[in-house]
């Protein structure tokens, strides 16, 4: 967009009254976007935390970041920045932000899920400091990932794997065999209790998987992790 000064962008926090803007900008960047209800659940979580950009006055938003705080570690959400107002910085600024939040909170650790073929994030994440879990700790032996709480997918898609997710992470990262987590204990989301083992072995035939690969414990069961 012409005539704005994006050196004079304002990062702002972002709180739940602010959802209404973020899920428009929202709307006009990704396929499945969020709606206002969406932001004020996440705004409005205590791990929350959530920055707004903005420039001219009247000041008007151009991009949001939101993350989430848990013990030692953060996660972003979700990123964006208006079609118009990308290639400024903008991007950058918002995760320099939302990390400075998380170090502040102590947190040791910053994550996102990036799409592989989303090559300008790539590039930013690379700058800040980013790095492939699948190749900065390769080779994995074992990779712990969740298969529950995962419905309505619409949704809890930015937030949980589901267990076609956790068979597809397990091939991208290259780990020998995973061990099925974050199941059955309480009942949060759409999906039956029970029914995530069940979907594993599903995901895992579609695969065309290695069932080996795959495991699902039972209470008390201990496994050996083969040589």
């Amino acid at each position: 967009m012409t005539g704005v000064d994006y050196k004079h962008v304002s990062i702002l926090w972002a709180a739940p009254e602010h959802s209404e803007e973020l899920a428009h900008l929202h709307a006009g960047l990704f396929e499945l976007p969020w709606d206002a209800a969406a932001f004020v659940k996440l705004l409005g979580h205590p791990g929350s935390t959530a920055f707004l950009a903005r420039v001219g006055a009247p000041s008007r938003t151009i991009g949001f970041i939101l993350g989430q705080l848990a013990a030692d570690e953060a996660e972003i959400l979700t990123l964006g920045v208006g079609k118009d107002s990308q290639r400024h910085g903008v991007g950058r600024r918002l995760v320099e932000a939302l990390a400075r939040a998380a170090k502040k909170a102590e947190a040791r650790r910053l994550h996102l899920e990036v799409a592989a073929d989303n090559i300008p994030a790539l590039v930013l994440y690379k700058k800040l400091g980013f790095a492939e879990v699948g190749r900065r700790f390769a080779p994995i032996d074992v990779a712990f990932l969740p298969i529950g709480a995962y419905e309505p997918r619409w949704f809890m898609r930015y937030q949980h794997l589901n267990p076609a997710d956790a068979v597809q992470a397990t091939q991208d990262l290259g780990a020998r065999h995973m061990l099925a987590i974050h199941w059955g204990t309480f009942d949060l989301t759409d999906e039956p209790l029970d029914l995530p083992p069940h979907a594993l072995a599903e995901a895992v035939s579609a695969a065309g998987a290695d069932a080996e690969r795959f495991r699902v414990l039972a209470i008390g069961e201990t496994w050996r992790v083969p040589d």
